[in-house]
């Protein structure tokens, strides 16, 4: 199986990634950084992360502020955690099941205190998730500016083959794809097309990982 995400909450996302994923009648799992909610026009508003809910995509934990935990204390971590899964459930009405670490940065502290607040939590290591993952480190497919839809059918397909769980990792979703982690909405929804017509089911992460028994 494979599942779409979007890391940052950026309104790019929504604006073209959102779009796009209805278009093609999939959902995917949004990784919201808590304090983003309020920084302006570069980030969804919680309004508009209500919006995704409502049409069936998951709101993941991304951290209240994207520090990289690795180089924080045990309380600096918990309270990354705390206060944002306090926060999103305050303005969004969900509780985050699992997260994605920011810059991919964790070790076994930062495991252990998320394994307090979620059932699984994303990495940016490259590769699929068989029977064995891990799911304090679950591995993804990290997409690119250069990644092509050829790119994004041969992991599918991949996955298909071997019975894995492939995650797409996105970040800015930009007519401009000036950004080594852009991809134009013109990209997004041929790459999306690849992945529709290769006929592997697509779930969100929390949905995965719950037809996995976890």
């Amino acid at each position: 199986m494979a599942s779409i995400t979007f890391d940052d909450g950026t309104i790019g996302q929504y604006n073209y990634g959102r779009p796009a994923l209805n278009q093609h009648n999939l959902k995917a799992t949004f990784y919201i950084v808590s304090d983003a909610l309020s920084w302006g026009p570069t980030n969804m508003s919680a309004t508009q992360a209500k919006q995704l809910i409502a049409e069936g995509d998951e709101i993941g934990n991304h951290t209240r502020d994207h520090s990289n935990l690795a180089t924080l204390t045990s309380a600096q971590i918990t309270a990354e955690f705390s206060d944002s899964q306090a926060a999103i459930q305050s303005q969004l009405g969900v509780t985050p099941t699992n997260c994605a670490y920011p810059y991919g940065s964790h070790n076994s502290t930062v495991e252990t205190i998320a394994a307090q607040f979620f059932k699984a939590c994303r990495g940016t290591s490259g590769g699929t998730n068989g029977s064995d993952l891990s799911p304090y480190n679950l591995v993804n497919f990290y997409v690119m500016q250069t990644t092509t839809p050829a790119d994004i059918r041969a992991a599918v397909e991949r996955a298909k083959a071997e019975g894995s769980w492939v995650i797409f990792t996105y970040h800015g979703v930009d007519p401009s794809g000036s950004g080594s982690e852009d991809v134009t909405p013109a990209n997004l929804s041929a790459q999306l097309d690849q992945v529709v017509a290769s006929g592997i089911p697509v779930k969100t992460v929390n949905a995965a990982l719950m037809s996995l028994g976890r």
